[in-house]
């Protein structure tokens, strides 16, 4: 029901002496990483896209085909997590809009995982109520989720709202951060510094198809 994990990324520390959040940042810059960590739904091709973006050289772009459902691509995992911790997820997004079919627009939500398994499901997160790139208009968007009880992990997906043919999003300068510095941050779009599999214990990656 779920694709496999593909991509990872450690979490850089920020630490002040206000608090001891941790965060991370991808721009889908590193195209010889996975684009996805995984999906949900139709999305029928993903990759980068390098003609249309919000900053720097490439963007995430996602393809639904057929129209039908709400497709979940899956951007960053959070796990190591604890009742009562936060994460922010901001993001900047881009629907596709041709003045004929209604506008496609993106959102931000999340689901709850087991620690060890991004395929695994343990409960809706729920996500904000706004949407974002409506117009064919780079949007940034962001939500804080408050971990429930007897929650773990967390996926935040970048969620697809398309209307004939407008079946395009596009997604760029993701950043991640959590109040739990304990914590483990994975992001798509960006290949694990050296030494950063073994810090994750994850056994190595795979990928698949990509567009430059």
């Amino acid at each position: 029901m779920r694709t496999m994990l593909i991509s990872a990324a450690v979490a850089a520390t920020v630490a002040t002496a206000a608090s001891a959040d941790i965060s991370a940042s991808t721009g889908w810059e590193d195209t010889s990483a996975d684009a996805l960590l995984g999906s949900f739904g139709n999305i029928f091709d993903y990759g980068y896209e390098s003609a249309d973006v919000y900053s720097g050289n490439s963007s995430l772009f996602m393809i639904e085909d057929p129209v039908s459902g709400t497709p979940q691509g899956f951007v960053a995992w959070i796990t190591g997590l604890s009742e009562g911790d936060t994460v922010t997820a901001t993001m900047w997004m881009k629907g596709a809009a041709n003045g004929v079919d209604n506008d496609g627009k993106g959102r931000l939500w999340g689901h709850y995982t087991f620690d060890d398994d991004i395929d695994s499901y343990d409960g809706s997160a729920s996500g904000p109520s706004e949407y974002a790139g409506e117009g064919g208009i780079w949007t940034q968007t962001s939500h804080t989720w408050t971990v429930a009880a007897d929650k773990t992990a967390l996926v935040i997906e970048a969620r697809m709202y398309s209307y004939g043919t407008n079946n395009l999003l596009l997604g760029d300068d993701l950043t991640i951060s959590t109040s739990n510095d304990g914590a483990s941050i994975m992001l798509a779009g960006m290949v694990p510094a050296p030494g950063a599999l073994a810090l994750l214990g994850l056994a190595g990656l795979a990928g698949r198809r990509r567009r430059a």
